[in-house]
């Protein structure tokens, strides 16, 4: 019994060690900053924006006049609209 788990303990540390070495070994392969994919990078995800994208002035606005059919409401909305009330002081449904 002490014989496996010399061993169990044996393989345990050579599958971390494994998972260790293999775990760091992406972070070192791109450590130097001035070095560039052989392949060069990919075209930005974005398309480059051309000049007549953002105007130099922003348009002048004629501000909106009132449409002629609009009334505005006379009431506020919370006194057409009461919220129910429950118990003995509710109106009888009709």
């Amino acid at each position: 019994m002490n014989q496996n788990l010399k061993k169990l303990s044996l393989v345990f540390l050579l599958l971390s060690l494994l998972f260790l070495l293999l775990a760091t070994q992406p972070a070192t392969a791109q450590t130097d900053p001035n070095a560039t994919p052989e392949g060069g990078y990919p075209p930005p995800a974005t398309p480059a924006l051309l000049d007549e994208s953002y105007p130099l002035q922003p348009p002048t606005a004629v501000p909106q006049q009132d449409p002629e059919g609009y009334i505005p409401p006379t009431t506020a909305p919370a006194a057409t609209n009461p919220p129910p009330v429950m118990g003995e002081n509710a109106p009888e449904a009709t």
